[in-house]
């Protein structure tokens, strides 16, 4: 049996007469266990027909190698790793974006508010040049408002 690495880090055995390989991305490493537990039972398949012959007892089709089985954990953190570090590259760029589009808002709104600000001072000094008759006490109303705003 030999083992063969792939581009992504992970490595599957490859049996007599069987190759598997661990496709790329998720379920690699299960792929790896899987080939690897074909492979001892294609193992224990040929060796039970010599075996039943000796009377010696039948090794079992559910072994697996600890080493086989110490790399596939390796390599599932390893994987588990690399998603992790894309998923935080991914929220970080997320992040710099909405804050970009708020900051971009700021602006857009500061300017709105200084405009309505402008014209709201406008109409209160267009209503002082014209007065309100009758109701002096009007314009006092409409100050406080403004001021009221500037907070």
């Amino acid at each position: 049996m030999g083992e063969t690495e792939h581009a992504d880090g992970a490595s599957a055995s490859v049996g007599a007469g069987t190759k598997r390989s661990a496709p790329d991305g998720e379920g690699g490493v299960a792929s790896s266990l899987l080939a690897a537990n074909d492979d001892v039972s294609a193992n224990a398949d040929r060796t039970s027909t010599s075996a039943s012959s000796s009377k010696r007892p039948k090794k079992s089709s559910t072994s697996i190698d600890p080493a086989l089985v110490a790399s596939c954990e390796v390599a599932s953190r390893e994987e588990r790793l690399r998603k992790n570090r894309q998923q935080a590259r991914d929220r970080r760029n997320r992040k710099k974006t909405l804050i970009e589009n708020m900051q971009r808002n700021v602006v857009v709104l500061s300017r709105m508010n200084a405009d309505l600000r402008k014209k709201n001072q406008d109409l209160v000094a267009q209503l002082a040049q014209y007065g309100v008759a009758g109701h002096p006490g009007a314009l006092e109303g409409i100050e406080a408002s403004d001021a009221a705003l500037a907070i």
